[in-house]
Order: structure tokens, then sequence, then C-alpha cells
């Protein structure tokens, strides 16, 4: 709104005359303004939210190769508070930097409307994440060959196509509608673990999914700000997701990336975020 304003107040200031250079020169300056600020803000906040998201998802079970097979209630009791309160925690704080990112993002796509450009400054910021805690000794470095790191190449593609669409579709519709339609991706994943990977769940989880895609097409047929590119990007985004998660989970056992699921889970992220980012590197910077 604030850029908005700014640009409206600069062009009824401007004498008729001078109005196409300088305003279109005042225009340049305000938008190079609010896209290294914005720019920066996205990229952490999205960095963010993968590395809340995969700590959530890491501390769902107790590590592997456990020395007891307690349950899980007393292994909590054994770790205090924190064990107790570090998957809310992890799933609170995934939330709310996907939240934030939604916001600037959208914000950053009104002044900068250079998707792949956005794309890969957002993956690229979370190399920086990574190697702090590689150099911290927060999580143990991982061990991968060159050779693991091309096995890994159609995943980082995948990775990158997911984000690509996402961002696309943030830019084309209201955040709410791409959101709606991205709830279509666990339905998408079960479906293709099981068409793939072979991992079959109980009918009724697949009974339960039903509900999910009859809302969101109740959703889209009403969504007022509605386009088929948004809509299309979005599911694109959904696809690529998937395919990223089944390749990742076929490829798991690639490189030596920790001891237990946390740190192995973490890592993988980690080492996916920097092939998502040089596979995605030579496409931004081509393309406009």
């Amino acid at each position: 709104k604030l850029g908005h304003r700014a640009i409206r107040g600069l062009i009824l200031r401007t004498p008729r005359p001078a109005l196409p250079v300088m305003a279109a020169q005042q225009v340049v300056k305000s938008a190079m303004r609010w896209r290294c600020r914005l720019l920066p803000m996205a990229a952490v906040l999205c960095a963010a939210t993968f590395v809340s998201s995969g700590l959530s998802l890491a501390w769902q079970a107790p590590p592997a190769g456990s020395r007891s097979e307690l349950p899980r209630y007393e292994e909590e009791e054994k770790g205090g508070l924190f064990a107790i309160f570090k998957l809310p925690l992890f799933v609170s704080l995934w939330y709310f930097f996907n939240v934030q990112y939604n916001i600037q993002n959208k914000m950053l796509l009104k002044a900068f409307s250079a998707t792949w450009a956005v794309s890969w400054f957002q993956l690229a910021a979370g190399i920086p994440i990574a190697a702090f805690m590689w150099l911290t000794g927060l999580v143990r470095k991982p061990k991968v060959s060159k050779d693991d790191l091309l096995k890994l190449a159609p995943v980082g593609a995948a990775f990158s196509a997911g984000q690509v669409a996402t961002v696309a579709s943030l830019g084309a519709v209201a955040v709410s509608f791409t959101h709606v339609v991205k709830a279509l991706e666990p339905a998408l994943n079960a479906i293709a673990s099981a068409l793939i990977l072979g991992q079959v769940f109980h009918p009724m989880v697949y009974a339960s999914l039903a509900p999910v895609f009859l809302g969101v097409a109740l959703a889209s047929s009403s969504e007022l700000s509605f386009t088929m590119f948004g809509f299309l990007t979005a599911m694109a985004s959904n696809f690529a997701f998937v395919t990223r998660n089944v390749l990742a989970t076929k490829f798991g056992s690639i490189g030596d990336m920790g001891e237990d699921k946390t740190e192995r889970k973490t890592n993988q992220l980690a080492v996916l975020t920097f092939v998502a980012t040089a596979v995605l590197f030579p496409v931004a910077l081509l393309l406009p």
C-alpha cells in the first residue's frame, strides 16, 4: 500500500510535460527500494519455514536406533519438558514462519514480479542457514560424494520446480486460494506413495481424503480471485513436491546423512536445498 501511495503521489505531483520520463524513473527507484527490503526478508522466511517444517517432521518419532523401545510417554518423561513440547513448538514455528513468508512474498511479488529470480533467492537463503548449523556443530556435517549429488539432481529439480510454481501461484491469485489448492498435496502424496513406493495405508485414510478434494472443488468454484494460471501453478506445485517426497524417500539412503532421524532429515533437507539452488540457477539466470 505504501508503495502504491508513493507512486500515485509522484504521478500527481509531476508536471505533465515531464510525466513519462520522470514518473518512470521514480517508479523504478521506488520498486528497487521495496525490492531490496522485501526480497531478503521473504527469502529468509522461506528458509526458516523449510527448517522448522523439517524439524517438526523429524521429531514426530524417537530417534532411530534408540537404546530402548520404551513407549513415547516414558521417553518424554526422561527428556523433560522440552521432549514433551518440542513437536508442538516446531509445528507452531512452522506455521508462524509460513504465514509470515506468505505475507512478505505477496508484498514482494507486487514490487518485483520476477518469479524465477525470487524462487532462486528463497532457495539460496537456506544455504547460509545450513552452513551455520554445520559450522556450529548443531548438526553433524553430512558426507556425500559427487556421485551422490548427481543422483539427487532429479530430487532437486522437483524441489525447485515446486518452489517456482508456488511463487508463481502466490503472485497470480490470493494467498488463501493458493493454500486451499495446496491442501491437496498430502492427498496426492498418499496416492503417489501407494502407486510408486507400494506404501498402502488403511482404507479409512484414503476415505478421509475425499472431503479435501470436495472442499478444494467448492472453494475453487466460488473463489473471486480465481484464475486458471493461479490454479494450475498451485497444482503443479503439488505434483512437484509430491515427486520430491517420493524421490527423496527412494534415494533416502544416499550418502551419510547422520545417525538419528532428526539429523538425517535435517541434513537431507539441507543437501536438497543446495542441489535445488544449483539446478535452478542457470534457469533463473536465463529467463526474465
